[in-house]
């Protein structure tokens, strides 16, 4: 699952570029770390464990039963792509992104891609709370694994644990931590 790229327009900002490379793709840079995010498919496609190289994911996701997988709550939006996965092929009906930018929420919202049943939220996860329940939470804001330590790990598993419905999982896809509760 992609944009259509012709339909993400071109933004700058001091903190962030959405320009399209040398091939039309469009790409998400930071300013300040110069990580960038492109619109492919494959992004998705890993990290929610469908696809045929991506071992530690699909191994993960084995287990996973996305017939059960009603409510997921992803911290992170970046261009989107998860969580519009998650709503129109995982068929997810909630689907909830913690974002700390609002920049990010506004640009998003331009550009109309997003399904406007998946609810964007303005917070920091170390300080957000919530009363809701998700049979999957999604921890998706660091761009390489030692960019997370693991008390920082543990901070946010210990935080949500009680949001995520029994048999449920809180899921870091960089770090590669997967813990089911």
């Amino acid at each position: 699952m992609k944009f259509i790229d012709n339909n993400l327009p071109d933004y700058t900002s001091p903190k962030l570029e959405i320009n399209k490379d040398e091939h039309g793709h469009t790409m998400m840079t930071y300013k300040d770390t110069n990580h960038a995010l492109g619109n492919f498919s494959k992004y998705s496609k890993v990290f929610l464990g469908d696809c045929e190289n991506c071992k530690w994911w699909r191994d993960n996701f084995n287990s996973f039963n996305w017939e059960t997988c009603d409510s997921v709550l992803v911290v992170g939006l970046g261009m989107g792509l998860f969580p519009l996965s998650l709503y129109e092929e995982k068929n997810c009906s909630t689907v909830d992104v913690l974002e700390i930018s609002q920049e990010i929420i506004d640009y998003t919202n331009s550009h109309g891609q997003l399904n406007e049943n998946i609810n964007l939220i303005q917070g920091d996860v170390y300080s957000y709370t919530t009363t809701e329940l998700y049979d999957l939470i999604i921890i998706d804001t660091i761009w390489l694994p030692n960019e997370m330590t693991e008390d920082q790990w543990q901070s946010l598993v210990t935080k949500f644990t009680n949001n995520v419905n029994p048999g449920g999982v809180i899921y870091a896809p960089i770090y590669q931590k997967w813990v089911v509760i």
